[in-house]
Order: C-alpha cells, then structure tokens, then sequence
C-alpha cells in the first residue's frame, strides 16, 4: 500500500485502515472523495464507486497518477439521488459525505440496505455532533475505529 499525495483529511493511520478493510470486503462503496485521498487507499485494495456532489477537478488524474484509475467508478451528484439508484450489495461502504444530521442519516439508511450481509460501514468525522448522532442511532453497536473514524459490522447490527 502506497500512501499516495492527494489533498485530504484522514491522516495516515485512517488510510491504512481503510486499505485493510477493504481487502476484506469488496466491492466497496464511497460517499463523499473530494480529491482522492481516501479513495486512493479503497482502489488500492479493489474496486470502488464513488460517489460526490463537487468532485475535486483534479479527482481523476489524481486517480491516474496513483495508478487506480481502473477501479474507480465515479457518479457524480448528490448521494441522496445516486444512493437509491444503486443495488449493491457492497461489501464495504465508506461515508465522508454530508455532516448535517439530515445528510449523514440518509447516507447511513441507505449504506444498511446496500451492505452486504457480512459487510462493514465505516463513518468519517464521527466527531461532529450531527454525524455521531445518525450513526448512534441507525448503527448499534458500532465502534470507534481510529482517528475521527467508527467502523459498524453488519454482523453486530
């Protein structure tokens, strides 16, 4: 795993473990890339679609660059539209979308009903009160898993 340099907010422990999880679990799906950085670590491990509203225009070379560009599936729009156009399942799902309580529960809903049944959602910024609120309650039983990250086992729920 190569830690590529692409602008972004999850520090290098939270990429490692993003690659690792999705290792495991494949295909995944990601709410939310800006420009790359967590994405990268996801293709890195298999495929991914990815899904944002205002992709970073520098997303795709980014991509190139970091050598996944064939394992990214890019839809661009709000997840709210996409997410319900989607039939899954993933085994893995990333959110780093919306961190309104409205943005981050649709986000969630819609992560169970695409999840695989041994599947695993992993929630960025579970620090902002909003998200942490959604993920509390559509998510029992979910974990903190490193940095500002909280991992959720299908399994658990």
């Amino acid at each position: 795993m190569i830690r590529h340099q692409i602008t972004g907010w999850i520090n290098p422990e939270e990429y490692a473990a993003l690659y690792e999880l999705a290792l495991e679990h494949q295909p995944v799906l990601e709410v939310g890339c800006y420009a790359g950085l967590s994405t990268s670590a996801l293709a890195q491990a298999g495929e991914v679609t990815t899904i944002d509203a205002n992709p970073q225009p520098n997303f795709l070379t980014n991509m190139m660059v970091a050598g996944v560009a064939q394992n990214v599936t890019l839809r661009v729009g709000w997840s709210r539209d996409i997410l319900p156009k989607l039939t899954g399942p993933y085994g893995m799902v990333f959110i780093d979308g919306g961190h309104s309580y409205v943005e981050a529960f649709t986000d969630i809903e819609w992560a169970v009903k695409l999840l695989a049944d041994d599947g695993v959602i992993v929630v960025d910024d579970i620090t902002w009160p909003d998200v942490k609120r959604a993920i509390e309650e559509l998510l029992p039983g979910w974990q903190p898993l490193v940095g500002k990250m909280g991992v959720w086992h299908a399994s658990a729920g």
